[in-house]
């Protein structure tokens, strides 16, 4: 059995303290509240920071033009297309597509679930519910058990390591050219969560090495990817030569034949890639934590 994980759990209790938060202030429906500790419980608390923040953003926006359009004819249908049509244009016109979805919601809660108060107070109650959940998430994904960044980014080096040499020993041993998509996708993944560490709320002064070097580590994953793309838009045929045989035995299991040299140009070129390639893999390999 799948055991539960902490983001679920991180998730859950920030749909307890909502409500039992907004209930110590009398606020009997937390929905929106809610709502945005759910969406906002991200894989990373920079993830939790922008999601809520782009929220905030559809939520001002769909709060302000409910409010206008609530104060002329509340329910009306009519005004109702229209408001989400502005809301729409609004947000993308300032570059928060993202914010869009949100802002047609708040909106039509305004304009359809408007009873018995006023557009500006129910309006405001709603920005306020928004805020109350987006800062309980963020909160708990920072101060919860938060992601443990490293470990995950050491693992997916040594995957890439792994698809790295696994590559080459594909490109040496088969004519078939080899698929690099998982292996480019592997080093984006890398990027992506490296970019959400440096750009967390605070970063321990003590990680910040830590961060240098698997920042060096990226720089070398992607200049060996590129170094494998480069032999993969090169005809087969080339031999390899002798410091390059010699030096592949120390990062792969494989029998290389010792084909006649071409001593041609490309050849050259060839043997080029794969001593740069070499040396990357070892360099990583060394490099491990």
């Amino acid at each position: 059995m799948r055991k539960i994980g902490m983001r679920n759990l991180k998730t859950a209790l920030s749909v307890f303290l909502c409500i039992v938060i907004l209930k110590f202030f009398n606020i009997d429906y937390p929905f929106y509240a809610c709502i945005a500790a759910v969406i906002c419980m991200q894989g990373s608390i920079f993830d939790s920071f922008t999601t809520g923040k782009n929220r905030m953003v559809g939520t001002f926006i769909g709060a302000l033009v409910g409010l206008l359009f609530a104060l002329i004819e509340p329910r009306n249908p009519f005004l109702s297309a229209i408001g989400v049509m502005v809301v729409i244009y609004i947000c993308n016109l300032i570059g928060k597509n993202k914010a869009i979805t949100i802002g047609c919601v708040v909106f039509l809660g305004i304009m359809i679930n408007l009873t018995d108060t006023t557009p500006l107070v129910y309006s405001t109650t709603r920005l306020l519910e928004t805020f109350v959940g987006i800062a309980i998430s963020v909160l708990v994904n920072y101060l919860v058990y938060p992601p443990k960044y490293f470990n995950k980014l050491y693992k997916m080096k040594e995957n890439i390591i792994t698809n790295l040499q696994d590559s080459l020993e594909e490109h040496l041993s088969s004519d078939l050219p080899i698929n690099l998509s998982k292996l480019n996708k592997q080093i984006s993944d890398f990027e992506d969560l490296l970019k959400s560490i440096i750009s967390e709320i605070t970063i321990k002064e003590s990680k910040v090495p830590e961060i240098e070097n698997l920042n060096s580590v990226l720089n070398l994953c992607k200049q060996a990817y590129s170094h494998l793309f480069m032999l993969e838009s090169l005809s087969g045929g080339f031999s390899l030569n002798h410091k390059n045989i010699e030096n592949l035995k120390n990062i792969i299991n494989l029998e290389i034949e010792n084909k006649p040299s071409l001593n041609s140009d490309m050849e050259i070129v060839y043997n080029y890639h794969i001593e740069n390639i070499v040396k990357l893999i070892s360099s990583l390999n060394t490099n491990l934590c």
